[in-house]
């Protein structure tokens, strides 16, 4: 049976999932803190977050620890807000993403942090509410030309799509 684990599971627990939080009164499976994870190298199967990556300190350390869990090919889906959201900047966040927000860790992309050790096959979707869903496709068909020179209407959120990679 694949392991998954649920990161910053708050109040928002998934049957069949490893439930992670620092915060003991929502009753995880787990108390940790996301930085440093108590879970034996390459046993995950899948890491899914939501709304948890924007509050992390250090991102690049957290991806590093994610990689050195996952299996071979594991797979991760984090959901984190789009910096054109009003949601993105509540006061408690440490950061924002655009759809290149994990470029250091990127494996195809000549930029990435070659000195982090972690590479993944990223795949970004920008999400726009109900009431815009029609503008998510053009969004999504150049994300970097939308997010550099449209920027609307707001979207929501983007959802982030990892492979490790060897």
């Amino acid at each position: 049976m694949p392991i998954k684990i649920n990161l910053g599971c708050g109040k928002r627990k998934i049957r069949n999932f490893i439930n992670i939080d620092r915060n003991k009164n929502v009753r995880p499976d787990i108390i940790a803190d996301l930085n440093f994870l108590p879970i034996k190298f390459g046993k995950i199967d899948y890491v899914y977050s939501e709304e948890v990556l924007e509050h992390i300190e250090d991102l690049e350390n957290l991806m590093r620890e994610l990689y050195m869990i996952l299996k071979p090919k594991g797979k991760m889906r984090h959901i984190v807000p789009h910096f054109t959201s009003i949601s993105a900047h509540i006061g408690n966040h440490v950061h924002t993403f655009s759809t290149r927000g994990f470029v250091f860790c990127d494996h195809s992309e000549p930029e990435s942090n070659f000195q982090s050790g972690v590479k993944y096959k990223i795949k970004a979707r920008i999400v726009f509410n109900k009431c815009l869903k029609p503008f998510e496709f053009l969004a999504n068909l150049h994300h970097f030309f939308w997010e550099q020179y449209i920027r609307f209407p707001n979207a929501e959120s983007i959802i982030f799509e990892f492979e490790k990679t060897i």
